[in-house]
């Protein structure tokens, strides 16, 4: 009896749970962040093959592209952009024995712009120093087996190779099918899409800004090994990402710089060494994972030259997930500091973390090697899970929807994905044709399995809900919308669910012919109660009121120096004021009408904690904003001075004594309000610095190594 009683509170309980109506709130004027067209891409759907007339496949047309509402193209082709040869219109395949094809990436570009204006397209540059010169000395896969697929089509069969007697019995030689292919040549490109003389293209950059730089280069041994049978190091290929970056920047400055497109989870922290193994890099006596080392050697490379050579840090995200379950979570990824994935592999062998939340990660290196207020958004160029069975529609769509809504709250500003499932295009469509363009706050009782993600518009007048339920049961939900003016009334709601139990079957037909079903839900007093069917995607389509609003960017954090600056952004439709609490900080202006961006500069901060300030922003019929501006104190170090390691005295009156374990290549002296007073080149273990001609005061010192950079706060008496 005792057994039974807990069965039935066992089953009672589990319908309680899932009876539970999940609450939502929606407030438009919290974390208000521009979504990205970009979010809506997709990965190599333009042809680049003169003779067609249609993009890269038959059935779909330019105008079912602008129906689903496809707004970057991604159509470099992957592996293939290594190799790339724009003068020839050529591509070494790496995933096909290295045979040249013919691929016409000025078409696919040319195609673009004039089928679909507005829309971006995505291309890439080359960096790994060699590319397809001619398609002569192709390995014969039609006489070998018909050209069919088998485990050996990434032999370098090319050049002459292949077994006998269709080759030589090995490897072909890739003299006679590359050429080098320099810095020069790679940003050549540019000048012929952009320029206007004879052969130009006269192409838009606005329409062709991004450009990924290259492709994967972790895992070159592997893919091009052709070209580099033994990986080069993660220094090495920095020069060659240095070389490369700051002559497409001569070129075109409003160029955005795609990279370092990582292949895998994996390698997010590791990097291949050239000996079979794979893991952290090594600099200066400390380990780094990849893309921190490469976000650490952007900051000193942009420092040293003032070039910027970084936009957008890309990376492929093929995540594993092995069921169902884990799928309709893997979205959390990115910033859930809470999340422990199933498929950690690098950040447990790297960073010993099963919890991944990489984008949050990459937002912190950036902050501590670009500094506050760098500009450099993220993204993500490939992703896809066609390599797990068990996967139909819905779930895939689940996923697809809960990614592009954490992309959109958190900034993303570019997603491709490579494996593209039929569900995907109703995703892209319900997203990109009835969202808006502002991401706002929208909190959830229950996140992790039902989630909304809201969007409105710059009037502040129309708002979207999306709401995600990933629970495989029908789930009850109460949204409540806070400072948004709507009437009292039913509205549109359109939902996604019960797509075909397959991964094959396309449902999306064109704007109006597609799975979307519509209904409606009553609001009242700025509630709305909805049901939500089992595995499902709903879009609830609100219009309010256009009352006043009024909103500006949270908190912003600016560096220890004189003059650092960060920005504010304001969301309003009134007229509004801004005023600091903090002599030390000022605004580049007090007051401002409708949406603006207000420039706060501070005085440095000599003292060795953070300071705050906060701004208020107030208008007429609208509750007051505050805005926390914090501050960092000055920096003392950026790394850890070792024991045998010395700087003294300090404070100092004449002399100070520089001994370091490194060689130093410079020495500089600041004032605290970052004013140069001396530079000195140097090469040795030790430096005397001579400081009894200064005024006594607070200076900024700054020694700077191969693998280093040290600061240090001198008092002068």
């Amino acid at each position: 009896m005792k057994t039974l009683h807990l069965f039935l509170v066992c089953v009672l309980l589990t319908v309680i749970t899932h009876a539970q109506t999940v609450n939502i709130t929606v407030d438009v004027t919290q974390n208000r962040k521009p979504v990205s067209p970009g979010i809506y891409g997709i990965n190599n759907v333009l042809s680049d093959d003169p003779g067609s007339q249609y993009p890269n496949n038959t059935s779909i047309t330019w105008q079912f592209l602008k129906d689903a509402g496809v707004k970057l193209f991604r159509n470099n082709h992957g592996n293939n952009a290594t190799k790339y040869n724009w003068r020839s219109k050529l591509s070494s395949s790496p995933d096909w024995y290295n045979n040249v094809y013919p691929s016409d990436w000025d078409f696919s570009a040319k195609s673009l712009q004039t089928n679909i204006p507005g829309a971006q397209g995505m291309f890439a540059l080359q960096l790994i120093g060699k590319a397809a010169s001619n398609a002569n000395h192709n390995f014969d896969d039609w006489d070998y087996n018909g050209s069919q697929w088998w485990s050996g089509v990434s032999n370098n069969w090319a050049g002459g190779g292949g077994p006998a007697p269709y080759g030589n019995g090995g490897s072909g030689d890739p003299n006679l099918y590359l050429k080098d292919w320099p810095a020069d040549s790679t940003v050549g490109i540019l000048d012929k899409w952009f320029g206007t003389g004879a052969g130009s293209l006269n192409l838009s950059k606005t329409t062709f800004q991004y450009w990924n730089m290259d492709n994967e280069p972790e895992i070159w041994e592997g893919t091009h090994d052709d070209v580099m049978p033994h990986q080069l190091s993660a220094e090495d290929f920095m020069q060659k990402y240095f070389a490369v970056a700051k002559k497409a920047r001569a070129k075109f400055p409003g160029i955005k710089l795609v990279g370092p497109v990582p292949c895998a989870e994996w390698f997010w922290y590791a990097w291949n060494k050239g000996d079979g193994t794979s893991g952290a890099i090594s600099s200066g006596g400390k380990n780094y994972s990849w893309i921190e080392f490469f976000i650490k050697r952007i900051g000193e490379e942009q420092k040293a030259t003032g070039i910027r050579l970084l936009d957008v840090v890309d990376l492929h995200t093929y995540l594993a997930a092995s069921n169902i379950a884990n799928l309709l979570q893997a979205h959390r990824v990115y910033y859930d500091k809470t999340y422990d994935f199933p498929g950690a592999n690098g950040s447990v062998q790297i960073l010993g973390a099963t919890k991944e939340y990489i984008f949050a990660r990459i937002n912190d290196w950036l902050n501590q090697y670009l500094g506050v207020g760098h500009g450099v958004t993220l993204g993500s160029t490939e992703s896809g899970w066609n390599v797990y069975s068990g996967f139909n529609q819905m779930p895939l769509a689940l996923n697809y929807a809960s990614t592009l809504g954490v992309f959109a709250n958190n900034g993303i500003e570019v997603f491709t994905p490579w494996y593209w499932s039929p569900s995907y295009w109703e995703v892209v469509h319900l997203f990109s044709r009835y969202s808006k363009n502002i991401s706002v706050q929208s909190t959830s009782s229950d996140d992790n399995n039902l989630s909304a993600y809201s969007t409105t518009n710059a009037t502040n007048d129309s708002l979207t809900v999306v709401l995600v339920n990933r629970y495989n049961a029908t789930k009850s939900s109460q949204v409540t919308l806070s400072n948004f003016t709507i009437p009292n009334g039913t509205y549109t709601v359109l939902t996604l669910s019960n797509l075909p139990a397959d991964d094959v079957t396309e449902t999306f037909k064109s704007h109006t012919n597609n799975a979307l079903k519509s209904s409606t839900v009553t609001v009242t007093g700025g509630i709305f109660t909805i049901s939500l069917p089992a595995y499902s995607i709903t879009s609830v389509i609100l219009k309010g009121a256009s009352g006043p609003f009024l909103s500006a960017t949270a908190s912003v954090n600016i560096a220890s120096s004189a003059s650092s600056t960060g920005t504010i952004n304001v969301s309003s439709n009134v007229a509004w004021t801004a005023a600091s609490d903090q002599t030390w900080l000022t605004l580049s202006a007090a007051s401002g009408t409708n949406n603006g961006t207000i420039t706060v500069t501070a005085t440095a901060n000599t003292a060795t904690s953070a300071r705050n300030a906060t701004i208020t922003f107030s208008g007429t019929g609208v509750t007051s904003k505050t805005v926390t501006i914090t501050q960092a104190a000055i920096a003392t170090s950026l790394y850890n001075v070792s024991t045998n390691e010395k700087i003294y005295p300090n404070p100092v009156i004449d002399r100070v004594y520089i001994k370091l374990l490194d060689d130093i290549s410079e020495v500089c002296l600041y004032t605290i309000n970052g004013t140069l007073m001396n530079a000195n080149k140097t090469n040795g273990l030790s430096f005397e610095l001579d400081m009894k001609n200064y005024t006594p005061g607070i200076y900024l010192l700054k020694i700077i190594t191969q693998d280093k950079t040290i600061e240090r706060k001198l008092i002068k008496e």
